[in-house]
C-alpha cells in the first residue's frame, strides 16, 4: 500500500491493555505475566477519551561557534523522551487499576467497589497505549491513525470536584511517560518489521486504516482451535493483508484459516501450550 498523507482532526477511540516481561499486551490481566490458558485478553476499551498531547522530546544541539560568529548547528540526538497527556471525560476504575496496580475491591462490601490509587506503588505498572486519531487523507477518504504506544506508564489521577459547569468540567488528565520497547503492541518484534528503527527499539507504531485497530492476546493451550474477540473484526482477510496473527512474536497467519466477522471468531491450528498470540485487527467496537 502506497504511503498515505492527510488533516488529523479528532480522537475517536482508545484503549489500554497491561503490559507482560517480554512486551505483550495483556488486556486488563492484573498480572499479566501469568495468563489463564486460551483466555482472551482483549484491550480494554477507554469509553470517554477527550484529547492527547504528544510527548515533548529534548533533542540536544551542539552549536559551532568561532570568531564571533555561528558556523553551524548539529542535531545530537534525544536526550529526553519527554511525557504527554490523557485527558478522559469519565473516571474509570477499570482503567486507573489498570495503569495503577491496584485492584478493584468488590468483596468488603457486595453492594460497593472500592478502590485506591496506590500512590505508594513506586513501580507504576508498565501498560500498552492505543490511540486512534481521525484522519482525512488529501484525496478526500476519512481514516484513522491507530498510535501503538508499545511501552507506557501512567500516573493515576485522584477526581475533584467544584462547582464549574459546561462541557467536561471536570475531565481527568493523565501523565504518560513513554519508554522504549524492542516488540510492538502486535507482538513482532521491531526487528521483525521492516521499519528500520534505530537498534531495533522504538516508542510506538502508527496504522492508517479506515476503522480503528486493536488488539487482543491469548496463552495457547495446545488443543483449542478457536478462541472469539471482544469486538467484531471489520475485515475477515488471513492472508496478511489486514488482520496480522502473532505467535510468540512471529508473524503466524498461515496457521489462521478464518475469522469471522459475524461471531468474532477465529479458526486456527492449535501452538504449544503457553504459546503467546496476538491478534491486530480493525474494528468499529461492536461486541458479537
Amino acid at each position: 500500500m502506497a504511503a498515505e498523507a492527510g488533516y488529523i482532526a479528532g480522537l475517536f477511540h482508545a484503549w489500554i491493555a497491561r503490559r507482560d516481561s517480554n512486551g505483550y499486551p495483556m488486556g486488563s490481566l492484573l498480572t499479566p505475566d501469568s495468563p489463564v490458558v486460551n483466555t482472551v485478553y482483549d484491550a480494554y476499551y477507554l469509553q470517554d477519551p477527550v484529547e492527547t498531547t504528544v510527548p515533548n522530546a529534548t533533542v540536544d544541539i551542539a552549536t559551532f561557534r568561532t570568531g564571533l560568529t555561528i558556523r553551524g548547528q548539529r542535531a545530537m540526538g534525544v536526550s529526553d523522551f519527554g511525557s504527554f497527556t490523557l485527558t478522559l471525560g469519565t473516571y474509570d476504575e477499570t482503567f486507573n487499576a489498570i495503569v495503577g496496580g491496584s485492584a478493584v475491591d468488590e468483596s468488603t462490601a457486595s453492594g460497593l467497589n472500592i478502590t485506591s490509587p496506590n500512590m505508594g506503588n513506586a513501580d507504576i505498572p508498565q501498560c500498552v497505549l492505543g490511540l486512534s486519531i481521525g484522519i482525512q487523507t488529501t484525496d478526500g477518504t476519512n481514516k484513522y491513525i491507530t498510535q501503538m504506544w508499545s511501552n507506557v506508564q501512567i500516573a493515576p489521577v485522584i477526581p475533584s470536584g467544584g462547582l464549574d459547569s459546561g462541557t467536561n468540567p471536570r475531565p481527568l488528565e493523565y501523565t504518560v511517560t513513554p519508554s522504549l520497547s524492542t516488540r510492538t503492541a502486535t507482538g513482532l518484534l521491531f526487528s521483525a518489521t521492516s521499519l528500520a528503527v534505530k537498534n531495533n527499539k522504538d516508542l510506538m507504531i502508527q496504522i492508517i486504516y479506515t476503522a480503528p485497530i486493536t488488539v487482543a492476546t491469548w496463552a495457547d493451550n495446545a488443543s483449542a482451535t478457536s478462541v472469539t474477540t471482544a469486538y467484531l473484526p471489520v475485515s475477515a482477510a488471513v492472508d496478511g493483508s489486514i488482520n496480522i496473527f502473532t505467535d510468540q512474536g512471529v508473524e503466524d497467519s498461515a496457521n489462521v484459516s478464518a475469522f469471522s466477522i459475524t461471531t468474532a471468531a477465529t479458526t486456527h491450528t492449535a501452538a504449544d501450550s503457553g504459546d503467546i498470540r496476538v491478534i491486530t485487527y480493525p474494528t468499529n467496537f461492536v461486541a458479537p
